[in-house]
């Protein structure tokens, strides 16, 4: 259940950033867009760092398909700068 949480925590972060990021290079605020690009790229290569060194679980797939949905809806609230 730890692996469930960790990686739905680290996706629902990557993916709340990914989505911002989209709506910042739609709404043509490429200062905004420069600056999400660089913590979404910042944040996986940690993550891809990470699931290389972890075993394959039920629980990390979960978490982390869970934190992709959770992440999209989240970046979508999220007031544009």
């Amino acid at each position: 259940m730890r692996k469930f949480f960790s990686y739905f925590a680290v996706q629902t972060v990557n993916y709340v950033i990914l989505v911002y990021n989209i709506r910042m290079i739609a709404a043509g605020n490429v200062p905004a867009a420069l600056i999400t690009d660089a913590f979404y790229a910042s944040f996986l290569f940690y993550q891809i760092h990470r699931i290389s060194h972890d075993k394959r679980t039920w629980g990390a797939f979960f978490g982390f398909v869970a934190g992709s949905v959770a992440g999209t809806f989240i970046g979508m609230q999220v007031k544009p700068l």
